[in-house]
């Protein structure tokens, strides 16, 4: 669609309204419904028997700069690379990899945030530790605002994964990222959300903390999410992700790509959900790529110490 269509930026699962009653469709998200470009056809009104409801919108990822300087950010912390062009975001989940000796641990967060050259990886399509060159110094620092020269490098990026990954082509832009420093402290291991017991009719609460917008909460709203970003030298399309809809506040904003997304159950933030790492801008719809696929391409547990809480 994203080849054939060059207006379209996201597409995604919902209802509309069919003369006069409620009905399932494939939602398309363009830049503009009404224009066709040359030697382009008119978008769908209909795929496969399905009726196709259009949106205008855009996506861009969430990238700034913030925060304070420590060696062990906290999940929400803004982040970003060490070398320039160092736009920011935030950290995720606190992570281990699975069997290391010595023991591995750090936080994942969006590879578009870890890694300068994102866009070389995402057409790679393979995990950066089996590319020629390995390792590779992708630094990270935990910044101040821009206004002041301080930034200390807390971690190194060990794996990543920029693109649509297994046999499902399911969206992944995360990046683990190890800590230089050891953190201390008595921690257990996090529960992840199954799949097959979620609900994509807004019944179900999400939380997230973020380096820009903090703590926000949205509704589980689609789990079939593609969105789409346009540069000049190509487009990036992510399939298959999670989506998350505003409430009240926006859920998410520039500088929270790579923020970790919980279920929230009996009022408590509890099982990881995903990484969120872009959005629809008009209608506030928040990407996210599923945590489950994440830690088993690259191996890793999530988990969180025991004086931290992610109540909100």
């Amino acid at each position: 669609m994203y080849a054939i269509y060059s207006t379209i930026v996201g597409l995604g699962i919902g209802t509309m309204d069919s003369n006069g009653s409620i009905q399932p469709c494939i939602i398309i998200y363009c830049l503009d419904k009404h224009l066709v470009p040359y030697g382009e056809k008119e978008l769908p009104k209909s795929i496969e028997g399905w009726n196709c409801d259009m949106r205008e919108d855009y996506v861009i990822f969430g990238s700034c700069f913030d925060c304070r300087i420590i060696t062990n950010p906290n999940p929400g912390c803004c982040i970003g690379l060490h070398e320039p062009p160092n736009g920011n975001g935030s950290v995720g989940f606190l992570v281990k990899e699975n069997d290391s000796t010595p023991e591995r641990a750090g936080f994942l967060t969006a590879a578009h945030v870890a890694a300068d050259n994102w866009r070389d990886l995402y057409y790679s399509n393979s995990l950066l530790s089996t590319l020629d060159g390995f390792p590779f110094e992708y630094r990270i620092v935990h910044p101040l605002p821009p206004t002041q020269n301080v930034a200390r490098v807390i971690g190194r990026v060990k794996e990543l994964f920029c693109g649509n990954w297994g046999p499902e082509g399911t969206g992944i832009d995360a990046a683990f990222v190890e800590n230089d420093e050891p953190r201390r402290g008595d921690i257990k291991k996090l529960q992840i959300a199954d799949a097959r017991n979620l609900r994509f009719d807004r019944s179900i609460k999400v939380f997230k903390r973020g380096g820009t917008t903090g703590e926000t909460e949205g509704y589980l709203s689609d789990n079939s999410l593609s969105v789409c970003l346009d540069f000049t030298n190509g487009f990036y399309f992510f399939d298959r992700c999670y989506a998350v809809t505003s409430i009240n506040s926006p859920f998410f904003e520039p500088g929270d790509s790579g923020s970790g997304v919980f279920l929230i159950e009996n009022g408590v933030p509890t099982k990881p959900l995903g990484i969120a790492f872009a959005f629809h801008k008009r209608s506030q719809t928040t990407a996210v790529c599923r945590i489950d696929k994440i830690i088993d391409a690259f191996n890793l547990s999530v988990y969180q110490y025991e004086e931290e809480s992610m109540e909100t």
